[in-house]
């Protein structure tokens, strides 16, 4: 038994009755205070109303406890980080809490290396809450991140970098399924790859084309964090001479 919050007033219950009567069913109203509400009720013959009418001649109790809620939310695993935390967020009587999570820990935070579905039961002295939620990996915070498209290019540039156009992926990304395309002002294909290494020299074939702005389009199946992510992208570059 957990000791109680000396700052917590205790719960007061009083009550008036109607009893039975002859040709009239008996009635209890409850007036409770102190706790923390909104209160929960659990009467002996089942019901969990605040009041109870209808009663027959006999015996009835009720316990009334102070308001509990627990919640958990769904989390996050980034692909930089080895683990994430989850932990419940609790409110109201938060005495004599125990947890119990879906790995079989018992402890107010548990530490989580895998995505998937989780769940954590947490008890005080009165009740038991389960809660579920999903730990799911995190994505990049945007395509950028991932790959560099330059927006310029001169393809009699001295630089053997700066005269080919092509994407420029985050070290350590291995891209798979891979497709670069570039098209004229008019939507004709100019130039097609499937393998990251190669890219455009502004020759159509073989045939320097005009300076001006042209439009891309990248797809590729990244190999991100263990797992495989579409990467689709467009965009213009600026062909300089």
């Amino acid at each position: 038994m957990g000791a109680r919050d000396a700052s917590m007033s205790p719960i007061v219950i009083s009550f008036t009755t109607n009893p039975v009567a002859c040709y009239s069913q008996g009635a209890i109203d409850l007036a409770v205070t102190g706790g923390t509400p909104p209160y929960t009720y659990l009467w002996s013959n089942g019901g969990i109303t605040q009041d109870m009418t209808g009663l027959t001649a006999g015996c009835d109790s009720i316990e009334s406890y102070g308001g509990f809620s627990v919640d958990l939310q769904n989390a996050v695993l980034a692909c930089d980080s080895s683990y994430t935390s989850l932990h419940p967020i609790m409110s109201g009587d938060l005495n004599g809490i125990q947890y119990l999570w879906w790995n079989g820990a018992k402890t107010p935070v548990v530490l989580v290396t895998e995505s998937g579905p989780v769940w954590v039961e947490v008890s005080n002295e009165c009740q038991t809450i389960r809660r579920e939620a999903g730990v799911s990996w995190g994505r990049p915070g945007d395509d950028n991140s991932l790959v560099y498209m330059p927006n310029i290019f001169a393809p009699e540039a001295e630089n053997a970098e700066n005269a080919v156009f092509r994407p420029y992926f985050a070290a350590g990304l291995e891209p798979r399924q891979y497709l670069f395309e570039v098209y004229d002002r008019w939507g004709s294909l100019v130039f097609r790859t499937g393998k990251p290494e190669d890219g455009w020299d502004a020759l159509v074939p073989a045939k320097q084309i005009d300076p001006g702005v042209y439009v891309w389009r990248l797809e590729a199946d990244i190999d991100y964090c263990g797992r495989m992510i579409r990467l689709k992208k467009n965009g213009d570059v600026t062909v300089m001479r």
